[in-house]
């Protein structure tokens, strides 16, 4: 095996895969497609891919990238491949804006690149060619779209075009960062699929060396927020604690906070309000109170609740983070719940237009929000 992973130069990693045990094997067969992850020093740009040839061995190629733009394929039933024109720079964006008079909210993908396609294109976001055509309609995605699932780096590239285009039509992409984008850009893999963990066994990279500052990727997540407003509804991945609430943080402190330390490591963080807002167990990320108990953390009180919507002085919370049956309300309506199992076939997001929220799914069809209720 030859392995060069330095900037700048192209290098070739290949392991014949009957050489290797069962397990790794498996792995590597999963690994036929990933990347392009794109890398940008000195002003020049590199894609570094994997494959499997003809012959069963995975080849990890890195590259100069000529142009302004990368090809993406994607190794699924879909088998979709599109192009996606690259961006100098990713400042971050707003926190608050009106609202529009369509918006469709999906959180919680992980990785289900044919799931969130399949629930785009029947509810009118994209075309078949996996352009947008939402025109000035906004989109929020909840956290969550990493993880777990094979098709991870398409999915991020497709969202990355959307957001461009979406822009250009005078609409929107939100990205709301979750729990497991913070444990990407950290270097976290306990919850990566298999074709992920080999394409670091091949290259030798460290987990965030793919994803940091230097990374096309990895930039474009760090300018994302944790806490979103959009009209009378506030976005969050996990829930805002009443212990959080008690600190009295306004959507730009949170934004900033996450800037700051979203990626920092926990054992160097010494802000004691970036720990209890945005990185503890109580933190915009993980808290899991506005859905049900956990250990030595209790459900919130309805009364929790409203003082979190005055706080921000809006009417609706928007969750992902903890499944449900189906995209449905709690709380009397206060709560809305967008995570469910796209994985296992219920695709679903919740669609909100001229001031009505619907259920919708991945034909297109519309449906009443009903209490939201825990899937097991």
């Amino acid at each position: 095996m030859t392995r060069r992973t330095s900037l700048g130069v192209t290098c070739l990693l290949a392991v014949a895969l009957g050489a290797l045990p069962a397990a790794a094997r498996d792995a590597g067969a999963a690994a036929s497609i990933d990347g392009p992850y794109v890398f940008l020093q000195d002003g020049k740009r590199e894609q570094l891919r994997v494959r499997r040839n003809d012959q069963g061995v995975v080849e990890a190629t890195r590259s100069a990238l000529a142009g302004a733009e990368v090809e993406v394929e994607v190794d699924s039933a879909g088998a979709h491949r599109f192009e996606v024109p690259l961006r100098k720079a990713h400042p971050r964006g707003a926190t608050h804006f009106p609202m529009p008079s369509r918006l469709l909210v999906a959180s919680d993908l992980e990785g289900q690149f044919d799931a969130f396609t399949s629930l785009m294109q029947h509810n009118g976001v994209l075309d078949a060619r996996l352009h947008w055509r939402f025109g000035r309609g906004h989109l929020v995605l909840v956290g969550d779209l990493v993880d777990r699932g094979p098709h991870v780096l398409p999915l991020l590239w497709l969202v990355y075009r959307m957001e461009a285009e979406a822009r250009a039509a005078g609409g929107a992409v939100h990205y709301v960062l979750g729990n497991h984008e913070q444990m990407l850009l950290t270097g976290q893999t306990r919850y990566q699929h298999p074709k992920y963990l080999e394409t670091l066994r091949l290259t030798g990279q460290a987990p965030q060396a793919l994803w940091d500052e230097h990374s096309e990727l990895g930039r474009w997540l760090r300018s994302k927020p944790v806490l979103l407003r959009v009209g009378d509804y506030l976005f969050m991945h996990g829930g805002l604690s009443p212990e959080a609430l008690a600190l009295r943080p306004t959507l730009d402190e949170v934004d900033r906070l996450a800037a700051t330390s979203l990626t920092r490591d926990p054992r160097e963080l010494t802000d004691a309000r970036a720990k209890a807002v945005i990185r503890g167990p109580l933190g915009v990320l993980w808290y899991r109170g506005l859905a049900m108990d956990m250990p030595g953390i209790p459900r919130a009180t309805p009364a929790q609740v409203q003082q979190v919507l005055q706080h921000f002085g809006v009417r609706h919370l928007v969750i992902g983070h903890t499944l449900v049956e189906h995209v449905g309300s709690d709380y009397g309506g206060a709560v809305l719940r967008v995570d469910v199992g796209h994985a296992a076939g219920t695709r679903e997001a919740l669609l909100i237009e001229r001031g009505k929220a619907f259920r919708v799914d991945a034909s297109g069809q519309r449906g009443a929000l009903e209490q939201a209720v825990n899937a097991d």
